[in-house]
């Protein structure tokens, strides 16, 4: 009769289940401080600048045991080669222009808490087609998707304002206004191509010169 090394077994199956929490269970890596140009402030730490040639960044919630929470004006700008960005819930401000000209992310997760966004944010993001806004931010600033691949959005209830070239020269199919908008910024949606389907509400009070013109 042959003899089960129930040991063996037992070991293998820990090993296994280890493997799988790592990969599936949010075990993803922090990308290493020293790939990052800080600052620090008040206790709280600033990235201004991305120094490594690896494409796909985790933004660390700590740096030296201090949080970090703002990516600064420009931070990641003109990155070509970055395929991925991955932000925590611990940011609360994305400077202006800081994703302008990362050609190549597709996707990205704006996390909640985030209670302001820069202008030209992730324009000319020539492959992004998708975005989840936080439903912290009362404003879509100027320029913010303009030139990018975006394909669909969903703007939340907390938005006040979409300001001019928000969404200009983007992929966009649809888009439904929420209640809470009050303005339309010139030319927001200009140059919107595919845009078949437009919802708005009775809550607008201005909407700028060419909001959708071509």
């Amino acid at each position: 009769m042959k003899k089960i090394n129930l040991k063996g077994i037992i070991t293998a199956v820990i090993l296994a289940s280890l493997t799988l929490c790592l990969t599936g269970c949010g075990g993803e890596k922090e990308s290493p401080a020293k790939d990052f140009v800080t600052l620090e402030i008040n206790g709280e730490v600033i990235i201004s600048g991305y120094k490594s040639q690896i494409p796909d960044i985790i933004v660390p919630k700590k740096i030296k045991g201090k949080p970090v929470t703002i990516i600064s004006d420009g931070a990641f700008n003109g990155l070509k080669f970055v395929t991925s960005i991955k932000l925590h819930d611990g940011i609360k401000k994305i400077g202006t222009g800081s994703f302008s000209g990362c050609e190549q992310i597709t996707s990205i997760a704006v996390p909640e808490g985030i209670t302001e966004i820069g202008d030209n944010t992730f324009r000319d993001c020539e492959k992004l087609e998708n975005i989840t806004l936080p439903n912290s931010i009362e404003k879509i600033e100027t320029s913010m998707f303009e030139s990018s691949a975006l394909t669909n959005i969903i703007i939340p209830k907390t938005v006040k304002e979409i300001d001019n070239y928000a969404f200009s020269n983007t992929n966009l199919e649809s888009i439904l206004i929420p209640s809470s908008v009050t303005r339309l910024g010139e030319e927001c949606f200009s140059g919107c191509h595919n845009l078949k389907e437009i919802i708005l509400n009775n809550g607008l009070k201005i909407i700028d010169n060419g909001a959708f013109c071509d």
